[in-house]
C-alpha cells in the first residue's frame, strides 16, 4: 500500500484539529497561511485539502470571511475513510467498550470503523482486510511482527494501551505510573507509613509500570519497601492470592495500592473477613464504585482513551514528518 497523498494527509490533518479542538458548527478556522505553516505544506496543496473538505460538506468557505466549520457530526454523509480496530487476542481481552468509543470517536472526524479479531500472528485473512484502510489502531497481543506487518504495508497506525515498544512507534495509554504515584503521596500525606500493592500479572508491562512507580515513590518519600507487601495477582490468581496475603500479613498495611482488575476481590475480603481494614486506593480506568466507601479510594484518568489515540493516529495519518507521539492520559482523584 503506497501512502496517502500529501493533500490527503492534510485533510486528516484538519479534520484532527477540528475534532482536538472541539470545533463546533459555526467556528472559524485560521487563515490558508497559517494552516499550510502548520501543516508544513504550500498554499496549492492546503487549498486542495479545505476544497475537498468542502466538497464533502465539512467546511464552508465563504469568500473575504474565511474557512467555517459546517458539520460536526456525519450521521448520513459517506465516510471520507476507514480505520480498523485491530484486536489481537489471546483470550483475555474483552474490548467492545473500547471499541465503541473509538467508533464515537471516529465518527467526529467522518470516518467509520473496521473492528478485525485476529489470532497471535498476522495471516492472509488479515493482510486483506487492512487493504484499503485510512490507519489502524492495534491493541491486544501486541508484538513485533505486527508492527513490521503494518510498517511493510505503509499503513499508519497507533498503538492503544501500555506495552514495551521501541520509542518509533504512535501510542496512546493511561499514565499509571502516575496514578501509582498520586495514591502513594496522598497516602504518605495522610501519615500512612506501611503501605502495600496488590498488583495484576508480573509479566504485564502495565504491572511492571505500577511497581517501579510505587517503588521509586516510596523512596523519594523515605519509606520502606518489603517485598512481602506486594501481591502479584494474575486472572485466576485474586481470590486464594488476596486472602492468602492478607492472611499472611495481618496488621501489616496502613494502605494498600489496588491495580483495578483485583478491586472487586479485595473489597469482598476487606469487608467481609478482615478485621483489619486498611485504606484501599484502586487504580481503575473506567469507574468502578458506584457509591462512596469508607477507607476507599478511587483513581481514574482525566480523559477518554479512546479519543486520546484517535488524536494520535490522526496525527500519523496527516504528518510523517513528526517524530512519533507517546500520549499519556494522566490520572485524576475520584473520590477525596
Amino acid at each position: 500500500m503506497t501512502p496517502l497523498p500529501k493533500h490527503l494527509q492534510v485533510r486528516q490533518g484538519v479534520l484532527n484539529l477540528i475534532a482536538h479542538r472541539n470545533l463546533g458548527t459555526g467556528a472559524k478556522l485560521p487563515n490558508e497561511q497559517r494552516l499550510s505553516q502548520t501543516f508544513g505544506v504550500s498554499l496549492i496543496t492546503m487549498r486542495r485539502a479545505l476544497a475537498d473538505l468542502q466538497d464533502c460538506g465539512v467546511l464552508q468557505r465563504v469568500h473575504g470571511k474565511g474557512t467555517f466549520v459546517r458539520a460536526t457530526q456525519f450521521r448520513d454523509a459517506p465516510a471520507l475513510g476507514t480505520v480498523a480496530f485491530l484486536l489481537v487476542a489471546n483470550g483475555q481481552e474483552s474490548c467492545e467498550k473500547l471499541a465503541g468509543d473509538v467508533r464515537q470517536a471516529l465518527a467526529t472526524r467522518r470516518h467509520r470503523l473496521e473492528w478485525i479479531v485476529t489470532a497471535d500472528q498476522p495471516d492472509r485473512f488479515v493482510t486483506d482486510s487492512l487493504s484499503g484502510v485510512s490507519g489502524v489502531l492495534l491493541t491486544g497481543a501486541v508484538s513485533d511482527g505486527w508492527l513490521e506487518l503494518l510498517r511493510t504495508m505503509a499503513i499508519p497506525f497507533a498503538v492503544i494501551g501500555t506495552y514495551d515498544l521501541p520509542p518509533a512507534v504512535w501510542r496512546a495509554a493511561y499514565d499509571w505510573a502516575a496514578a501509582t504515584r498520586l495514591l502513594v503521596q496522598r497516602f504518605a500525606e495522610t501519615g500512612f507509613r506501611r503501605i502495600g500493592l496488590i498488583n495484576s500479572a508480573r509479566g504485564s508491562a502495565q504491572a511492571r509500570e505500577i511497581h517501579e512507580a510505587y517503588t521509586s515513590t516510596l523512596a523519594e518519600l523515605g519509606l520502606q519497601y518489603a517485598p512481602e507487601r506486594v501481591l502479584w495477582a494474575g486472572p485466576g490468581e485474586r481470590d486464594t492470592g488476596i486472602r492468602a496475603f492478607y492472611e499472611a500479613n495481618p496488621q501489616s498495611f496502613d494502605g494498600l495500592v489496588v491495580e483495578g482488575d483485583s478491586l472487586d476481590t479485595a473489597l469482598s475480603f476487606l469487608y467481609s473477613e478482615s478485621a483489619h481494614r486498611p485504606v484501599l486506593g484502586c487504580i481503575c480506568a473506567d469507574p468502578r464504585l458506584e457509591r462512596s466507601l469508607p477507607k476507599v479510594l478511587e483513581v481514574g484518568f482525566e480523559a477518554n482513551l479512546a479519543a486520546r489515540a484517535v488524536d494520535v493516529l490522526f496525527g500519523a495519518m496527516s504528518d510523517t514528518r513528526s517524530s512519533p507521539q507517546c500520549v499519556k492520559v494522566p490520572p485524576i482523584l475520584r473520590q477525596p
